[in-house]
């Protein structure tokens, strides 16, 4: 099961806890956490999910559970189009899961994932 949330805020990760466990979601896609790195720490973490987290911009991060097969294959420096991009294996495939926060007037659509490849998932708020 896949979460993907414009949390807004730090304070949403006690409802965001209560989700993941209640529902056993496998793949957690955050935008705008409002965290910088210096701050982010224990309470934060989810027990049994790597985490991935980019400061740039308002922040992203990806939960997967430690469980699933996968790698970070990217994670954007722009400060106007952010994105990180993560390699799930499945079986003898993989998909792409791409994390994106941004906004349609300014995005840099060139710095994306192109969505032809059919294993790129795109997930995220665009404003």
């Amino acid at each position: 099961m896949f979460l993907s949330w414009n949390i807004r805020t730090v304070h949403g990760f006690t409802t965001l806890y209560c989700h993941v466990h209640t529902h056993n979601t496998d793949i957690v896609l955050l935008q705008e956490v409002f965290v910088r790195r210096a701050q982010f720490h224990t309470p934060k973490l989810l027990p049994g999910y790597a985490m991935y987290f980019s400061p740039i911009l308002n922040g992203l991060i990806i939960y997967i559970k430690q469980s699933l097969q996968h790698k970070q294959v990217k994670t954007s420096r722009d400060e106007v189009t952010q994105d990180q991009l993560l390699q799930l294996n499945v079986a003898d495939s993989h998909i792409h899961l791409c994390n994106i926060y941004g906004h349609k007037q300014t995005m840099k659509r060139e710095h994306l994932p192109n969505p032809a490849d059919k294993s790129i998932l795109h997930m995220g708020n665009i404003n």
